[in-house]
């Protein structure tokens, strides 16, 4: 599956376009409306230690797999420039629900998008068929997180530390 951005009467929308294989060749069908799409512009250059305003090996020490997700959303959209409030992170008409990470907008955020779909995939990943940390990678790009080395390796080594796997020490 791939994300489709398709500009209608000037505005653009987003789709999950799903690829079948039929006699006469690749098929292709829109398995869901994901919203309308906005490209979000790098806004405070703040690296996430200084974000963090800890060493991230401290900070996640407690933490688990979800939780060091949740920060690195939380990184990224304020650093965009969102209010973070109890139940939603906003800026102007787009909200981002705490709840279950819903927008009615698809963003557009360093190499990936982040919508509820790709969040949620990131969420629900399962390191047991991933030693090398590959698929993670994907998922945290795709989802429109930085490329971060602590927050890659924060969440590789929560990943496989309940598994029993061996786990290099940063």
């Amino acid at each position: 599956m791939f994300i489709r951005i398709k500009r209608v009467y000037g505005k653009k929308y987003a789709y999950l376009v799903k690829n079948t294989w039929t006699p006469k060749g690749s098929r292709q069908k829109v398995a869901k409306y994901l919203g309308s799409f906005i490209e979000m512009q790098d806004g405070n250059p703040i690296t996430f230690a200084q974000f963090i305003g800890a060493n991230p090996e401290e900070y996640f020490k407690d933490k688990n797999f979800k939780e060091v997700t949740l920060e690195a959303l939380r990184y990224e959209l304020l650093r965009r420039g969102f209010n973070d409030t109890e139940t939603e992170y906003s800026r102007e008409e787009i909200k981002v629900s705490k709840n279950d990470f819903t927008s009615s907008t698809l963003l557009k955020m360093n190499r990936g998008y982040y919508c509820q779909d790709t969040f949620n995939e990131l969420l629900s990943y399962n390191g047991t068929e991933d030693p090398t940390g590959k698929h993670l990678a994907r998922l945290i790009l795709g989802a429109g997180i930085s490329e971060n080395e602590d927050i890659f390796l924060e969440l590789f080594t929560k990943s496989h530390q309940d598994k029993g796997d061996v786990v290099i020490e940063y």
